[in-house]
């Protein structure tokens, strides 16, 4: 272990003159003037071995190695405990502390260690804030201490947003990235020695590997972002930035990586002027921006850089469901500001049960990112991952606002909201409402049925116009048709987006959210058009001939036991199409009755049961029974008619039309009522009921006799 030169200064300024004064190869170490003990403790080159850190402290973690020397100092400066782990810090996976900087060589981060922090730092519960504190050399990490023990607030400096370099006007890249910069926050593609800012290049080389056409990345010459060689390239430890905070993929990796450290992005920005660089270790799935949001506006808001770290993690794992990958090279007790007294507000009220509701004052906070501890129950806390949850705001956002919410447990009796917005707005108030979530896989199976549905009315409007000669309602058909059926695919498709990245934690002020019960309420209003619509367009009681323009019979005919109207053997077909998987319809029919049943392929059959003669001036009673194998209720409407019936046939059903909710489950019997009028004209009909929910066609219909009325009896 090197011995360490101690430098006597007052401050930063005093200790930088001296720094280069000496011109020694030893790393030089600032030491505060009156801080005899560190210089005492120091002048061996071995710190004091103290005890374990508690909970709720902050810590330097450090391991017997060239850098053990300046944890001691940082530790000492900053009044925190120092822990000495063994050689692969497996004191971190029990470590109770509210923080923790590791301090070591570049040779203890290997990708193992920084999942392992990230990990750690990214805990639903007992979340440890920690950051890496390492360098190429003893003389870079010296510096960089001695900036955060005598670290003071400077003057106010822009922010450069990735949105701003990707979609803004053309500008000169080098104006753009002159000048100091408060935090650099890039949403792109990156790699351990470079990340693609679309005006130029940040990049890992070093400063002193002479020009960047012969540094040896990863080409034999130049870059291999700008291979024309028109890109600006930006060594990072020569960016005048204080926070880089980048949503990209493998921005970090300390030794072991796939190209020579002396490359490296994160090294690179340790030898240079920033405080903190926060990038991930892994390749990343998008969150289309929204954890870049939420970091931009934790560090504006003046939270530590650990806990911003912490909770992107827990917001990656929420919203992308990834791993957590983000991680911190410097200290996490560092910030940008001081934090706002108003960034947290804690809910008053406690229930036990959901669904919740709590109506919150935020007294007019102006900024991005604000913090409501919600006082949930232990139970409530422990059901989170099960709950999903709406946010209301005063002042409405505004349709382009971008901005959203995270829900994440801080405690066992406390959850934290963190509401985060791209561009400082007012809060006034905020109403949140958390209920019990259906299963995900429960919205899958409604957007699947919902496809099949899709599938189906494609095929019968194809079908109706290949034969619209003979059809007199084909026009309005097709159109109706055409109509629903893009509603229904643009709101399936936006559905199924929404399910690859939504997640009960999350919810988004800037695009309509779609919770399972939205979902069904509107497949609900597709479903009543669909079958408000059917009786116009006069088709028959079935729709087999419709299927035989797209679709063909599947496998063989398949007996299904006797007719339910005259016992009579009945047979089973199945229509399908290689084209789509999702389109499967079953027919049932007998040999004396014709077509019973016409279904989609995944439900039962629906269940009609009604008399085979009424004669006319009497009524007669009928029922269907509708089944529902989903886990999750639905509601079904449905339109009973005679298809291809006379004008003049004075047949009404009571009612015509009805919508009814099916329970997960369960069954529903609906009752109806056929009056025939006096005049009713005797003949024999097809008696149908189509029943419509998530849009799915399920037809049921057996034949019907009208009889007519008998003479009245002589006296």
């Amino acid at each position: 272990m090197p011995r360490i030169r101690l430098v006597q200064c007052p401050d930063m300024a005093t200790y930088e003159q001296l720094a280069r004064e000496e011109g020694d190869p030893v790393p030089v170490l600032g030491v505060r003037a009156d801080d005899e003990a560190l210089a005492l403790a120091l002048r061996d080159g071995r710190p004091p071995r103290p005890t374990q850190s508690g909970e709720g402290r902050d810590c330097v973690l450090a391991r017997e190695d060239d850098y053990l020397p300046f944890a001691a100092a940082l530790a000492r400066w900053t009044g925190r405990e120092l822990v000495i782990s063994d050689h692969d810090f497996e004191a971190l996976a029990t470590l109770r502390a509210r923080s923790a900087v590791l301090v070591a060589t570049p040779d203890a981060f290997p990708f193992t260690r920084l999942a392992q922090i990230a990990s750690v730092s990214g805990r639903m519960r007992g979340a440890c804030a920690t950051g890496i504190l390492t360098a190429r050399s003893g003389e870079a990490l010296s510096r960089r201490i001695a900036r955060i023990a005598w670290s003071a607030p400077g003057p106010a400096r822009r922010n450069v947003h990735a949105k701003t370099l990707v979609h803004g006007a053309p500008m000169d890249a080098r104006a753009h990235f002159e000048g100091p910069i408060e935090t650099l926050v890039a949403v792109t593609h990156g790699s351990s020695i470079d990340m693609d800012l679309r005006l130029g290049v940040l990049c890992g080389r070093s400063t002193s590997a002479g020009a960047a056409e012969g540094y040896p990345c990863v080409m034999e010459k130049g870059c291999k972002r700008s291979p024309k060689g028109d890109r600006l390239l930006i060594p990072i430890q020569q960016l005048d930035a204080r926070v880089v905070f980048a949503e990209s993929c493998n921005g970090i990796a300390l030794t072991g990586g796939l190209y020579a450290d002396e490359a490296s992005l994160a090294l690179s920005a340790m030898d240079g002027t920033l405080m903190a660089y926060i990038a991930t270790f892994k390749l990343v799935r998008s969150s289309q921006g929204l954890l870049a949001c939420l970091g931009s506006a934790l560090l504006e808001a003046g939270h530590d850089f650990g806990t911003v770290t912490s909770i992107v993690n827990r917001a990656q794992q929420a919203f992308i469901k990834d791993v957590p990958s983000f991680i911190l090279l410097g200290d996490p007790c560092e910030r940008l500001s001081r934090p706002q007294g108003a960034a947290r507000l804690r809910a008053e009220g406690q229930g036990t049960g959901l669904p919740l509701s709590l109506d919150i004052d935020c007294g007019g906070f102006h900024g991005r990112a604000l913090e409501i501890v919600l006082p949930l129950s232990r139970e409530q806390v422990s059901r989170l991952d099960s709950t999903t949850f709406r946010v209301e705001l005063t002042p409405m956002p505004r349709q382009d606002e971008a901005g959203f919410a995270v829900l994440l447990p801080s405690g066992d009796d406390a959850a934290s909201l963190w509401l985060c917005v791209d561009e400082a707005r007012r809060f006034d108030r905020v109403r949140v409402v958390c209920t019990a979530a259906l299963p995900p896989e429960s919205a899958r199976l409604a957007v699947t049925t919902a496809w099949s549905a899709i599938d189906t009315l494609s095929a019968l409007s194809a079908g109706v116009a290949a034969a619209a000669s003979q059809l007199p309602g084909a026009e309005g058909c097709v159109r109706d048709l055409s109509a629903i059926v893009k509603q229904a695919r643009e709101l399936t498709t936006f559905a199924e987006q929404d399910l690859q990245s939504s997640h009960p934690h999350v919810t988004s002020f800037s695009k309509l959210e779609l919770p399972l019960e939205t979902l069904l309420g509107a497949y609900s209003a597709l479903s009543a058009r669909l079958v408000s619509r059917f009786p116009d367009w006069k088709l028959s009681a079935h729709l087999a001939w419709a299927y035989n323009h797209q679709i063909s019979t599947s496998g063989d005919e398949r007996p299904c036991g006797p007719c339910t109207v005259c016992g009579t053997p009945g047979y089973e077909i199945t229509y399908s199409s290689p084209r789509s998987e999702h389109l499967r319809r079953t027919l049932i029919h007998c040999s004396r009755c014709g077509i019973l049943s016409d279904r989609p392929s995944s439900e039962r059959a629906m269940e009609l049961r009604a008399p085979t003669v009424i004669t006319a001036g009497e009524t007669a009673h009928f029922e269907w029974r509708l089944r529902n194998d989903r886990p999750f209720p639905v509601e079904v409407s449905a339109v009973a008619l005679f298809p291809h019936a006379p004008a003049q046939l004075g047949c009404r059903f009571s009612p015509e039309t009805c919508t009814v909710t099916v329970p997960q489950g369960g069954e529903v019997i609906v009752p109806g009522v056929i009056e025939a009028a006096n005049n009713a004209l005797p003949g024999h009909y097809s008696l149908m009921v189509l029943g419509s929910g998530l849009m799915a066609l399920n037809i049921a219909a057996r034949p019907l006799r009208v009889e007519p009325r008998p003479p009245p009896a002589l006296p």
